[in-house]
């Protein structure tokens, strides 16, 4: 007997499921940024060699408001900004500028430093740090700053020579929501010719000689403090007016000596029990490190400088510093360095 056998195939219908995950798209801003502004230094700038920290060179320089990003678009306009950023590098220095705080800015010319502010049409200016600045909360399609700065001095001797036209910050808008931002539109300076006064050590004064004369131990027989050897001189400049001239005694053979009293000079046959004083205006005249920096320890004014000569007279002396003086060699060492402020 025969029979028939069926096979039933079973078809599976595998069915791919996938699954949607709906997200919110990140945030972005965008703007086309505009050619900027650029800043117009003097074409020149003169000024005593080492002026203080903060002491301005040039007046503010200041920009209408410019029109600096355009076309702009965000996702979400509920937090941007319209921020700045210092793209010169910070001398570490802040400056105090009419109620503000300023960072300085050191540029390419040593010893002049920049300080910057950026404000929005309808705000104060702000004073802008080397990290994203905030200059206004809002949002536009398009943005408006203004740009001000001033060159002042940064404390070091300022260098002759010239200061490089540069881009000094930008501008750009920033979502804060997505951490987004813009391109960015440029603040410019363009470059000046900067040229340090001094005065010229006249070539009478360079390495001089003052004799204070022999000295026998009668004439120092009083106590401590005696003088004797009574000797005058004086170092002459050439200068051009504009300048607060002032100056630094240093103890060429102990630089650390901030007292009145020169040390002598090393010798097998050394004096002992005295020293050398040098006096201006009959008072004694403190030591100090061999340095141009205003404010120099024991530094001293020696007047306004005209547009010529400048005599600084001294005079000098034996001084008694121990009870007992046992005679022999009182040379003493002085070097003298100028700051013009």
């Amino acid at each position: 007997m025969s029979g028939t056998s069926s096979k039933t195939h079973l078809s599976i219908l595998l069915i791919a499921l996938t699954t949607l995950w709906l997200g919110r798209a990140e945030a972005t801003v965008t703007c086309t940024p505009t050619a900027g502004i650029t800043l117009s230094l003097p074409a020149s700038i003169t000024a005593p060699r080492d002026r203080s920290f903060g002491t301005p060179l040039t007046g503010w320089i200041s920009s209408s408001v410019t029109r600096m990003e355009n076309s702009c678009t965000a996702s979400d306009t509920s937090t941007t900004y319209g921020q700045a950023r210092g793209l010169l590098n910070p001398t570490g220095k802040t400056l105090v500028d009419g109620g503000a705080t300023y960072t300085v800015y050191a540029t390419s010319q040593k010893g002049v430093g920049l300080i910057l502010g950026i404000k929005d049409q309808n705000a104060a200016m702000v004073p802008i740090a080397p990290t994203p600045t905030d200059l206004v909360k809002g949002w536009s399609t398009f943005w408006d700053f203004g740009a001000s700065i001033r060159l002042v001095a940064t404390g070091e001797p300022i260098a002759t020579g010239t200061l490089a036209a540069t881009t000094i910050a930008n501008t750009f808008v920033a979502e804060k929501s997505s951490g987004t931002t813009s391109a960015a539109a440029p603040i410019k300076i363009t470059g000046t010719s900067v040229a340090a006064q001094t005065c010229s050590v006249d070539a009478g004064s360079v390495n001089m000689s003052v004799s204070l004369g022999t000295t026998s131990a009668p004439g120092l027989a009083g106590p401590v403090g005696t003088t004797a050897g009574n000797a005058s001189f004086s170092v002459r400049l050439n200068c051009s007016t504009g300048m607060n001239v002032y100056m630094t005694l240093t103890d060429a053979n102990n630089l650390g000596n901030t007292s009145d009293i020169l040390s002598l000079s090393p010798s097998p046959t050394q004096a002992r029990g005295v020293g050398v004083q040098v006096r201006r205006n009959g008072t004694p005249v403190r030591f100090g490190p061999d340095a141009s920096v205003a404010g120099n320890t024991n530094q001293f004014s020696v007047g306004t400088s005209p547009n010529g000569v400048l005599d600084v007279p001294f005079t000098a002396n034996y001084i008694k510093i121990n009870a007992v003086v046992a005679p022999g060699d009182a040379n003493a060492v002085a070097t003298y360095t100028f700051s013009y402020q």
